[in-house]
């Protein structure tokens, strides 16, 4: 079922799953008109797969998670936003899955923004409530409260649920916040069994950028003034720029304090105005093809490990009851080419594009296989050896921020610079917020000459990483191009 932003796969009835695609755009919506007086850019589209059965779910995903999203499935070789979920949507389902699309927002409106900032903003405006013709927003957190004592504690609400009651001296304060960097801030998330601290801290980090957002938009807040130039002067300006200068003469000491007696009060503002939310128009319903449902199953499994091999498994299946599908054998071969078995993976590439000669998505595939042919993989790639053979036919379809970000790194090899950066301005101009596609624009840059615009475009790479992304480089490339710029000056 597919709406303005979202796909929803679900084997929910009809209308369970209409009311997950509403709910999802109503939200959006509603956060467009609450925080952004004309929102810049459209969401990137998501798909929200629905199990109805919480079984269904976890023969997926570890038995602990109750939802996860996804910016791309491990299967695939394009970023592809995913959300999987079973039942309906929980309160505490709705709101995690708003606080991700509130990042998409606040990226694609702000542009880069220091972690205290997006989070606190994400968390803020996920438990935005729509009823009746009114739209609420500023509601707690869901299960935690603030307490002057030294301890917390942990408790039961009448409903059962957890109820954690955090010290207030615990909550990390704005002048902490504003000091922290991306590693700083999401370094508790970097491991992936973090320890007890390290959940604590993240938790404190959290809780501390959405109680200084929460500070903040209030107006009665002695502070909420400036918040409102900064927002209006970080239309046009970098999100630093707009800060010092909207805040300038504001000491960290002062922020502290007033967050500590806000939170103090123990209520919080929630503001209520009047908007009506459209319902959601549904563009398409089918039933998936038996096939469709084994791809993406596969898709769905692949992990390392077993994952692999009950994807493996999946996508064979796909081609036997579709042999004509393209997808199925374009998944098949995704899946071949990650483990380098290359002779499966040609096979079944080369029939995908064969059965869909002008879906760029195929054509990639190819170009990234003949690049993990050679016998240097990280060889310069040459007019007419088999990387480039293969490009020319992509050459006129790209449409996706990867496809043209690997057309500008084949002709940055050539060299062809002007026409890699025109590839890479294209890949950048379609995807703002991505960290590649910038990083790609910034190499560019720096290698004709351009130092300063090629800091300005590695400064918004850095900042638009996410929250677990390796590195790759991308900031000591930075430091790089900040001598570069200074010493061009």
């Amino acid at each position: 079922m597919s709406s303005a932003h979202f796909r929803v796969v679900s084997d929910l009835d009809p209308e369970d799953a209409r009311g997950i695609a509403d709910q999802l755009e109503q939200g959006v919506y509603a956060i467009e008109h609450a925080a952004f007086e004309h929102a810049r850019v459209a969401l990137e589209p998501t798909t929200v797969v629905v199990f109805r059965d919480e079984s269904d779910f976890h023969a997926f995903e570890p038995a602990l998670a109750g939802g996860i999203f996804a910016r791309q499935l491990p299967s695939d070789l394009e970023p592809s936003k995913f959300m999987v979920l079973y039942g309906e949507l929980t309160p505490e389902s709705r709101i995690a899955c708003l606080h991700e699309l509130t990042h998409q927002l606040f990226d694609r409106n702000f542009g880069p923004a220091p972690p205290w900032l997006q989070e606190g903003w994400a968390e803020y405006f996920s438990t935005i409530e729509i009823e009746n013709g009114h739209v609420r927003v500023g509601a707690g957190l869901p299960h935690i409260g603030f307490t002057l004592d030294a301890q917390g504690y942990a408790g039961r609400a009448a409903d059962g649920s957890s109820v954690f009651v955090v010290p207030i001296d615990e909550v990390t304060p704005p002048s902490e916040l504003l000091r922290l960097d991306r590693h700083g801030f999401y370094e508790f998330a970097f491991d992936r069994t973090p320890s007890h601290e390290a959940q604590e801290r993240g938790s404190a980090l959290y809780l501390g950028a959405w109680a200084f957002v929460h500070l903040l938009r209030d107006r009665d807040s002695p502070f909420n003034a400036r918040y409102l130039r900064f927002l209006s002067i970080v239309r046009d300006e970098q999100v630093a720029a707009a800060w010092s200068q909207a805040f300038a003469g504001v000491k960290d000491s002062d922020l502290d304090r007033e967050l500590k007696r806000y939170l103090a009060r123990g209520e919080l503002v929630v503001y209520d105005s009047q908007l009506s939310v459209p319902k959601a128009e549904v563009l398409q319903t089918r039933t998936l093809r038996d096939d469709e449902v084994h791809v993406l199953w596969g898709r769905l499994a692949s992990r390392p490990g077993d994952g692999s091999r009950i994807a493996d498994a999946q996508f064979e299946i796909a081609v036997r009851e579709a042999p004509q599908s393209a997808e199925a054998h374009y998944f098949r071969g995704l899946s071949a080419l990650k483990r380098h078995r290359f002779a499966d993976a040609e096979r079944s590439l080369l029939l995908a594009a064969q059965l869909a000669p002008k879906d760029p998505r195929y054509l990639l595939a190819i170009v990234l296989l003949r690049a993990e042919q050679r016998a240097d993989p990280n060889a310069r790639v040459q007019l007419g050896d088999p990387v480039m053979q293969a490009a020319l036919p992509l050459v006129p379809v790209a449409n996706s921020p990867m496809q043209l970000r690997v057309l500008a790194e084949i002709y940055r090899d050539l060299p062809d610079l002007p026409r890699a950066l025109a590839f890479a301005e294209r890949a950048v101009a379609l995807n703002p917020i991505g960290s590649s596609e910038l990083d790609t624009e910034a190499s560019l840059l720096n290698d004709l000459g351009r130092f300063d615009e090629a800091l300005h475009s590695q400064r918004a790479a850095v900042a638009f990483l996410p929250e677990k992304a390796k590195d790759e480089g991308i900031q000591e490339r930075l430091r790089q191009y900040e001598q570069r710029a200074k010493g061009a000056r």
